[in-house]
């Protein structure tokens, strides 16, 4: 009976505890959404204090396709070189007990060039494990704060070489918040160029808190990225 009981508990626990996360905690994103989209530009100059952005500097589109739970079910990537579409990549997610298990990416012409499967090991802490157009594995790990927001993160890339799994790769990051819950700071590091740090410099936020316009920085005060994202809500 006492066995019984502790896993009733056990079960209690892991699902509504896990029932907490979604994707938008994660990424700090606030209120009710149904779309959110993120523009990435590089190589921006500075003219009285505010970054000029320039439609050939941007490399990067994200929309981000947000279910009623507040999960990501599609995330969509189009990548340009100088203001010209250069690839399309969409990601579809499957869910199970309200988080998500699976996922396959397509491209341009919806051939599945990845897919991945999450493991929770526990509330906070979570991998994905992908294999990337059949001749490489990347393996991540996850780490999420007290808040669910992304926290720690270490991801590996293999190859395969005669049966053989060689690592070629090796990154990863930590998130370093401020009072308010904005990420400030983040030290990242690979196998290739040791550790970094990248420092963000918000410059919009709307009224739901969500920061609408932001730029990273390099240590030495070069422009990493300059990211503006608009936020659709169910509401509206």
């Amino acid at each position: 009976m006492k066995k019984y009981l502790l896993f009733i508990l056990i079960f209690l626990v892991n699902y509504f505890g896990y029932a907490q996360f979604n994707d938008c905690k994660e990424y700090g994103f606030n209120g009710k959404l149904k779309k959110v989209t993120t523009y990435n530009y590089s190589d921006l100059k500075k003219e009285n204090k505010k970054w000029q952005v320039e439609n050939d500097k941007l490399i990067s589109k994200w929309e981000f396709t947000v279910n009623e739970d507040q999960n990501f079910t599609e995330i969509k990537i189009t990548l340009f070189d100088k203001d010209c579409i250069s690839m399309i990549y969409t990601s579809t997610y499957e869910f199970s007990n309200g988080k998500k298990s699976s996922y396959k990416r397509t491209d341009i012409n919806e051939k599945v060039v990845e897919t991945g499967h999450y493991r929770w090991l526990n509330e906070f802490t979570y991998t994905i494990n992908s294999d990337f157009f059949e001749d490489y594995n990347i393996e991540s790990m996850y780490i999420l704060n007290n808040n669910y927001r992304d926290f720690i993160n270490e991801s590996s890339m293999y190859s395969f070489e005669n049966g053989e799994k060689i690592l070629m790769y090796k990154e990863g990051y930590e998130n370093f918040f401020d009072e308010n819950g904005y990420i400030q700071k983040s030290q990242t590091y690979d196998i290739e160029f040791g550790t970094s740090k990248l420092f963000n410099e918000i410059h919009e936020i709307d009224n739901f808190g969500n920061i609408t316009e932001y730029a990273i920085k390099k240590e030495n005060g070069e422009l990493e990225k300059f990211v503006i994202r608009t936020f659709e809500y169910l509401n509206n």
